[in-house]
């Protein structure tokens, strides 16, 4: 590693930077939730507690450098450029685990150059902040030793975001198993799956009793997103959803690969835990998910080569060519491909739900059902309360306010007579919640298919929030 490390300052840096200054093509912040994480940071700034509760230390690291800049979106777009040019010295570490310092480097310049880390830091930073912390858990994993510093990263990726904790219960269950198809004494394996089993339950309780951490009632947000008709899934189906890169579809596809790889080391006793291990953590992102939403499916897709790249490495890590240091710095050519990721201009029509919400009668209601993408940033603008649910059935509708979308003039007329209804521009309206019931209750016994389909649209919220997302909040 002495011998690289100057390129791979060079490449931590140039990762931060050529990020940064990819995000801050928008005024905006990027993603569809870009305002949920401003909103999140300017609360933290200003009464030290979240406007929404979650236990994900990532979001306390994003407010830093917000608070030194004074500006919570320019905050957002340095905290997430640096969460993913960390992913650069944690690759390196992982790669000098698996296979010394040709992995190392290959890992590093992966990290550096990665489109799935840009898209993961414009579109989801607590996403990403368990990306270096699960480089780490892999490093300390596969070299052994440092239990403590090893429980120390798991519980960094676990405490980031529900699918870190995800990868790490698999990737140590995998890990099990492959030491017991290893041969490994009875001894040493009983030591393991001790470690294993209290750590899952110390983070069990840690669940219980703070929001946002994997728990048992997430398995409701799982339900309806399989399609066993869309297996095996096809990496480049999220093209249809949102424009993505040939870069960026080629590296989600290294799941299948590195799966393959992975089933060919099993032939060999001393490459299983590391092959078992590396299934186990990739069997989410070859499930058959659903590819028509930007849902569960589609945030696997992009977590995938988090486990896929290291996995291939590691595997193939004697194979490598021999880089001599002084090419080392050779890597740095792969540096555009990081600015493939996600566009920032790719995200919602901000100018327009700014007029949206300009549009709202005032006094503003108590609480506005709006969209995701409209609800924080009504909330950032402001600074009163919105939902992109519908509200839970004890809260008086009277008092609530909807900015409804699709709905033409004069089916409003037949099924709301005499509701008032303000027109904000050609395809979005403000209602009282009160009169929206009123109305889908009318139309629903029309039975008319088109306007079913308009009210069903995820514009129109139509589902309360589940249990899983009001845990401890």
């Amino acid at each position: 590693m002495q011998s690289i490390r100057a390129p791979l300052i060079a490449m931590t840096a140039l990762s931060a930077l050529g990020r940064l200054a990819w995000l801050a093509r928008s005024p905006h912040p990027p993603g569809t939730d870009g305002y949920y994480y401003v909103v999140q940071i300017e609360d933290l700034l200003s009464t030290g507690a979240l406007h929404v509760p979650d236990a994900s230390w990532a979001l306390r690291v994003l407010a830093l450098p917000a608070a030194l800049v004074g500006d919570p979106t320019w905050g957002l777009k340095i905290g997430a450029a640096a969460l993913a040019a960390l992913c650069v010295p944690a690759a390196a570490w992982a790669g000098s685990s698996l296979g010394g310092r040709r992995a190392a480097l290959a890992l590093a310049a992966w990290a550096m150059a990665s489109p799935v880390l840009t898209h993961l830091a414009a579109d989801f930073p607590k996403n990403l902040g368990m990306a270096a912390p699960w480089l780490a858990f892999v490093a300390l994993g596969v070299a052994g030793g440092r239990r403590g510093a090893l429980a120390l990263a798991a519980l960094a990726a676990a405490t980031a975001h529900r699918l870190g904790a995800g990868l790490v219960a698999l990737a140590a269950a995998g890990w099990l198993l492959g030491r017991l198809l290893e041969g490994v004494s009875g001894r040493a394996l009983a030591r393991g799956a001790l470690a294993v089993a209290l750590g899952g339950l110390a983070f069990g309780l840690l669940s219980v009793a703070s929001p946002g951490l994997l728990h048992p009632t997430d398995q409701v947000r799982l339900l309806g997103q399989l399609d066993p008709g869309a297996w095996p899934p096809a990496p480049f189906a999220w093209a249809r959803l949102r424009q993505t890169h040939p870069a960026e579809l080629a590296e989600q596809a290294l799941v299948w690969p590195a799966a393959a790889a992975a089933l060919w080391a099993l032939r060999t006793p001393a490459r299983r835990p590391l092959a078992v291990a590396g299934l186990a953590a990739l069997a989410p992102a070859l499930l058959p998910w659903r590819t028509d939403t930007l849902d569960m499916g589609y945030r696997l897709s992009l977590v995938g080569p988090l486990v896929a790249v290291p996995l291939l490495v590691g595997l193939l890590a004697e194979r490598l060519p021999e880089i001599p240091a002084r090419r080392a710095w050779w890597s740095l050519a792969l540096l555009p491909l990081c600015l493939t990721g996600a566009d920032p201009h790719a995200g919602p029509p901000y100018g327009r739900y700014e007029r949206l919400i300009e549009g709202i009668p005032r006094p503003l209601p108590e609480l506005l059902i709006a969209h995701q993408g409209v609800n924080f940033l009504y909330d950032h603008r402001t600074g009163e309360e919105a939902m992109a649910w519908a509200p839970e059935p004890e809260l008086d509708k009277a008092r609530i306010g909807r900015i409804t979308w699709g709905i033409r003039a004069s089916e409003w007329a037949a099924f709301a007579p005499g509701q008032p209804r303000v027109r904000l521009d050609a395809d979005y309206a403000y209602v009282s919640e009160q009169a929206w019931v009123s109305f889908v209750e009318r139309a629903a016994a029309e039975g008319d298919d088109d306007l079913q389909a308009r009210l069903a649209d995820w514009r129109n919220p139509a589902q309360v929030r589940p249990a899983a997302l009001t845990r401890g909040r």
